[in-house]
């Protein structure tokens, strides 16, 4: 095993004097929650970015402090999955339900800011 330091992403944007963030990829192989509690600051405001976020059901160990769930109380984000999966070029459908979320698949994370500015033709309908 080896040492791996960890520096909260809250801290690291205030260090580096860094205002705004668009857009986070994160995929973290098990640790997306604790990636997303060291953003809530980032995650939780009127600013917030859009979030590509890989969901693997397998390795989350409570349903109810999952990472969807996480984001859905910090802050007013909505759901989307590819149509078909992450290895397709398709469109984005909203999910409202966790249990519709397939397992190890990137999940789209949007306010409703983001999606007053994103072209109407990646969604469907």
């Amino acid at each position: 095993h080896e040492m791996v330091k960890i520096d909260r992403l809250d801290d690291v944007l205030e260090r580096e004097r860094i205002a705004l963030v668009r857009m986070m990829k994160i995929d973290v192989e098990g640790f997306e929650l604790e990636v997303l509690r060291g953003a809530s600051t980032l995650l939780s405001g009127k600013d917030a970015p859009i979030i590509c976020l890989e969901y693997t059901k397998a390795l989350i160990k409570d349903e109810s402090d999952d990472a969807i769930s996480y984001l859905k109380r910090i802050n007013k984000y909505n759901f989307f999955q590819l149509e078909k999966s992450k290895n397709t070029i398709s469109k984005l459908q909203r999910v409202t339900d966790k249990d519709k979320f397939r397992n190890d698949d990137n999940i789209f994370c949007f306010l409703e800011t983001h999606l007053a500015s994103v072209p109407e033709h990646l969604f469907i309908k």
